[in-house]
């Protein structure tokens, strides 16, 4: 087969526009942000700070930073994708009127094949797929197919492929839709002693619509109390909280912001057992950096038991937000593990279990977790992939989620735009266990996921 490193060639800013920016796929999300900034714009679902992450693998996966709890994801902000199919050919994907659709069904070609097959599976299972749907904050499980069709029964294709994790086709450009840029926000923090207290604190804080919440339990609160203790001094209490849930306002009038701010300043005191507020830009980028630099030092040790990503980039509705937490510590307890937790204020949940990948008895045993704690999820009405997709590892939990006609309608999907599937095997759809086992490593690092670019 072949691998295709979109960053190291196709990394362009192609087009600048009063409110749009069209670019290639491999060009990272942060360059984008400073360059939209020299001109008062921003990408609204994304902070600052993704130099590591490029647009094309955040459409891909329909991906949203800190900020898309208030602006959404990505999806939300493309305008036009062009898409290479598996015949070569090159399409332009965007909202098209029912009159454009019914002409594009009538082209002989690859293009006309896709209008004609999506047309007819969003017809002939409209239910179904109505059916289907999670009241989830986020949700990149399966394909976007609640999403393609419009009023008046236009169709985006677009949206059959965000998300899509390049299973259905290559996207090569990217048209976004931009945001005024509004630098000035105000940050809230407070610290916790319980889950429940600190789900209850978010409960309330969504009600002020604020553009990010964040939490990070104690696992890795405690890890920067240990080895970094200089990045804690002064933003957080001088012995580490059970967690910390932070809130950030955005809103354009100064005015309306202090007052947020402020609601938010006395719910913490009512909940938290402190809080501290501040609009210092220092400030709030050492608060934010946190999570950021705890998994640097997690994921730099070099002790038998790393944090491995299994149980992953989950969501259940945000009412249950507490409950969850409690049932994940209990299972946690049951398999004799310790884990790295944090989450958004959308219900998004990222659980990073210690394990010792070299022992046989831990991998046999990261599947037993794996089925325990998704089974858990989908209980809850939650979904087994919230921001970064299906890939391999979530794949073969898609029928449990869904069930097996939806699940039918899916493979429909990837059968008729990849029927000789060329385009990423085995992600999404068709892995299983046994896909999972020999793929599995007997190490886990997060340099793996880079061993494929091109040394520069």
């Amino acid at each position: 087969g072949a691998v295709v490193i979109f960053p190291a060639h196709m990394n362009r800013i192609l087009r600048l526009s009063k409110d749009g920016v069209t670019v290639q796929p491999g060009v990272s999300i942060g360059t984008v942000q400073m360059a939209l900034h020299t001109q008062g714009r921003v990408l609204a679902p994304f902070s600052s700070n993704h130099y590591s992450s490029t647009l094309g693998g955040a459409v891909a996966t329909n991906g949203g930073g800190g900020k898309s709890l208030k602006y959404g994801s990505v999806a939300a902000w493309v305008k036009r994708l062009k898409v290479v199919l598996d015949d070569g050919s090159i399409i332009e994907t965007r909202r098209v009127s029912r009159r454009e659709v019914d002409r594009k069904k009538g082209i002989m070609t690859r293009e006309g094949d896709l209008y004609r097959g999506i047309d007819g599976i969003l017809q002939d299972h409209a239910g179904l797929i109505k059916e289907s749907q999670l009241d989830v904050g986020r949700n990149t499980a399966g394909y976007r197919l609640s999403e393609v069709r419009g009023s008046g029964g236009s169709i985006d294709l677009s949206q059959l492929f965000i998300g899509s994790e390049g299973t259905l086709g290559l996207i090569t450009e990217i048209t976004l839709v931009t945001e005024r840029y509004e630098p000035r926000t105000t940050l809230v923090a407070g610290y916790f002693d319980d889950a429940e207290a600190a789900g209850e604190a978010i409960l309330r804080l969504l009600k002020l619509h604020p553009s990010r919440i964040e939490f990070v339990g104690q696992e890795l609160l405690d890890v920067l109390y240990a080895h970094q203790p200089q990045l804690v001094a002064g933003v957080l209490p001088e012995n580490s909280p059970h967690m910390v849930v932070m809130a950030e306002f955005d809103a354009v009038s100064h005015l309306r912001q202090n007052l947020l701010g402020r609601r938010a300043e006395r719910l913490m005191g009512k909940l938290a057992t402190g809080f501290h507020i501040t609009t210092s830009r220092h400030e709030q980028s050492r608060l934010w950096e946190m999570r950021a630099a705890a998994m640097v030092i997690l994921n730099s040790k070099q002790a038998p038991n790393r944090p491995v990503p299994i149980i992953d980039d989950v969501c259940v509705p945000v009412h249950k937000v507490s409950e969850f937490l409690v049932s994940t510590h209990k299972l946690l307890k049951k398999h004799k593990r310790t884990a790295a937790v944090w989450g958004h204020g959308n219900g998004v949940m990222h659980i990073v279990p210690y394990m010792n990948l070299a022992k046989s008895k831990d991998r046999a045993e990261a599947f037993k977790l794996m089925d325990e704690f998704y089974g858990t999820v989908i209980k809850m009405g939650g979904t087994t992939a919230a921001e970064r997709g299906d890939g391999v590892v979530k794949g073969p939990y898609l029928e449990r989620l869904y069930g097996r006609e939806m699940a039918d309608v899916l493979q429909q999907v990837k059968t008729l735009c990849d029927p000789n599937g060329i385009f990423n095997p085995e992600i999404k759809l068709g892995a299983n266990k046994t896909t999972q086992e020999n793929l599995l490593r007997q190490e886990f690092s997060t340099g793996h996921p880079y061993d494929h670019l091109p040394h520069r």
